[in-house]
């Protein structure tokens, strides 16, 4: 939506702006609403950019409610290259002065602003000019434009809410991207509560959720409680204050990164610490039909608090193998533990179902091993759950040019706000020593969350893990730690 401005006018722009409101001897209350008329909401207006004139733009005024959980400008029909710039509280005598603005290389420019993103959402009046940016006047069949048509309209989302929450009474919900990604649901608390417990499951993509003690808080507010992990499906117990208790708290279902599609859910909400009985089953393990299919099953997403990263199981009792640099935190440390999501559906994200606790790291060798310690509701592994693995080739068994395949969840493996598991395929280009590290080298493509991933021979056993990319232009070669370079007593260890 944000971008750098292009070749402009702002000298001249600035100058005419403060000679029409340094030197007028208007009111300032007179001066907005003759010269700045208002734009309503769901009311389209025209409005012509006069060339000849010293000024090529127009200002208009916004009224954002107290209520309004996002806005939506958006220019129709225009003649040339318009752009938007928008500022709350007053308007704008350069614009660099704009709090947002869109300025791409279109005639008909649209600028969305949500309440809670990073730029928010201020209540009472915002300024919005429709400007000609560009330094020579617009031609259109081989003449000079004397001027530039346009409509503008003005869209508001307020913040309505779903019918309340009974505890422990499951609903589904669809986030429209008209709507900006978030549905608001309120929840009775009693009197007697000390807990709060909230599910969000069956996530179509990663989505959050958030508690606050109105439905639309303001955009510099604190939320009660933020769930904002890269997890699809968020679950949390939080405290209820004595302030909350016999109050109504509103947990808001939204999805921050994608806007562009919709996005299904299921909540439930409780006063129980423990999660609810029909969540707390572990999932039916699928049963492969093939190599590829087992391979397919034994390749697991790894979710920390901060990041995601992809696994390998080495064994049916749920050990894993990724890289350290998959569970790093920003504090220069490490998660001791993560949550893993399968594959239920190959072309729907994976299925937070497990979390995991690390056995030993290498953060030289960059390698982690971990172990399936129980369910993501916090159930008991049975001794006869048996989890699908791989089986271990090594490298010594493949030359040069053999083909070799990876799976994992690169970020680049979806369009919306979760990865789908993706399959590439490659040969093996070689191998070098990096470091004191040894490493194999591949064409297939391997990029940003495959990291831990399984990196495989052509009957798809487990041949190591694809970790790093090396770029130069446009063109890159992906790196793979092979199965020879974990350290040995990890095997001799943690494996029957």
């Amino acid at each position: 939506m944000f971008s750098i401005a292009k070749n402009s006018r702002f000298t001249a722009i600035t100058v005419s702006l403060l000679l029409l409101w340094g030197v007028s001897s208007l009111s300032a209350e007179k001066r907005v609403r003759d010269n700045f008329p208002e734009l309503l909401p769901g009311v389209p207006r025209r409005g012509a950019i006069r060339i000849q004139s010293n000024a090529w733009y127009d200002t208009y005024r916004i009224r954002i409610p107290q209520d309004a959980v996002g806005v939506t400008l958006r220019l129709n029909g225009a003649g040339a290259d318009l752009d938007l710039y928008l500022r709350f509280g007053s308007p704008m005598q350069d614009y660099s002065e704009a709090d947002v603005y869109s300025e791409q290389d279109l005639f008909n420019e649209v600028m969305q602003i949500y309440r809670y993103d990073e730029i928010g959402l201020e209540n009472g009046y915002a300024y919005v000019d429709v400007a000609y940016m560009l330094e020579k006047p617009p031609v259109s069949d081989q003449k000079v434009m004397k001027t530039i048509p346009y409509t503008i309209s003005f869209e508001l989302v307020t913040g309505e809410q779903e019918e309340a929450l009974e505890p422990g009474d499951p609903v589904s919900g669809v986030l429209q991207p008209e709507s900006f990604m978030q549905k608001i649901y309120p929840v009775r608390i009693p009197g007697d509560a000390d807990k709060l417990r909230v599910d969000l499951y069956n996530s179509s993509g990663d989505l959050d959720v958030m508690v606050t003690d109105s439905p639309v808080a303001p955009a510099d507010a604190h939320p009660i409680y933020l769930a904002e992990t890269v997890a699809g499906n968020e679950s949390f117990v939080m405290d209820i204050a004595s302030v909350y208790r016999g109050e109504t708290l509103y947990l808001t279902v939204f999805d921050s990164i994608a806007s562009d599609r919709e996005q299904t859910f299921s909540l439930v909400a409780g006063f129980e610490e423990a999660a609810p009985e029909f969540l707390n089953v572990l999932p039916a393990l699928p049963v492969p039909r093939n190599p590829f299919e087992n391979a397919l099953y034994s390749t697991v997403e790894i979710l920390t608090p901060e990041s995601g990263g992809s696994g390998a199981v080495l064994s049916d009792r749920g050990v894993i193998l990724t890289n350290y640099h998959v569970l790093a935190a920003s504090d220069g440390g490490y998660y001791n533990e993560v949550t893993v999501a399968v594959v239920q559906k190959t072309y729907a994200p994976a299925v937070e179902s497990y979390t995991a606790r690390v056995l030993a790291v290498s953060e030289d060798l960059d390698c982690a091993i971990l172990q399936i310690v129980r369910g993501y509701y916090g159930q008991e592994i049975p001794d006869d759950y048996v989890f699908p693995y791989f089986s271990l080739v090594g490298e010594e068994e493949l030359s040069m040019g053999d083909e070799i395949n990876i799976l994992g969840f690169p970020t680049i493996g979806g369009s919306g706000s979760r990865a789908t598991i993706n399959l590439s395929r490659g040969i093996l280009a070689g191998g070098e020593n990096i470091s004191r590290i040894h490493v194999l080298k591949t064409d297939a493509m391997i990029s940003g969350g495959n990291s831990g991933g399984a990196a495989m021979d052509s009957s798809w056993r487990l041949l190591g893990i694809p970790s790093f990319v090396i770029e130069e232009d446009t063109e890159s070669m992906g790196y793979i730690i092979p199965l020879s370079t974990v350290p040995a007593e990890w095997f001799e260890r943690y494996l029957p």
